[in-house]
């Protein structure tokens, strides 16, 4: 099982000076990431509509590697949504998140 930093560290360890975002979605660039699968903590991904594309397609990826992911993308976003124009709708997202995460399964 990977923890946080591990997975950060794996996945900065690659092609430094590209966005996680971009390495992800470009299959060309040839990063793999295999441990996706063993993150065992629930994950919010969070991706604003209007963001370059490959964030949501990067967010989709994760969503489908990561079996308790959820990818959330904001609805009119941009990439610095959270700083200015939908740091409420991200807020909420985040609750939201943290409340089922709470909530006994």
């Amino acid at each position: 099982m990977l923890d946080a930093s591990a997975l950060v560290e794996l996945l900065l360890g690659t092609e430094q000076g590209r966005s996680i975002g971009a390495r992800i979605a470009d299959p060309t660039l040839g990063l793999h990431v295999p441990h996706l699968a063993d993150v065992e903590v629930p994950t919010l991904v969070l991706a604003g509509e209007l963001d370059r594309p490959e964030y949501v397609v990067s967010g989709r990826y994760l969503e489908r590697k990561m079996p308790h992911a959820r990818l959330e993308v904001i609805a009119g976003g941009e990439h610095s949504m959270h700083e200015s124009t939908h740091a409420v709708d991200v807020a909420a997202a985040i609750e939201q998140f943290v409340v089922a995460c709470d909530r006994p399964s």
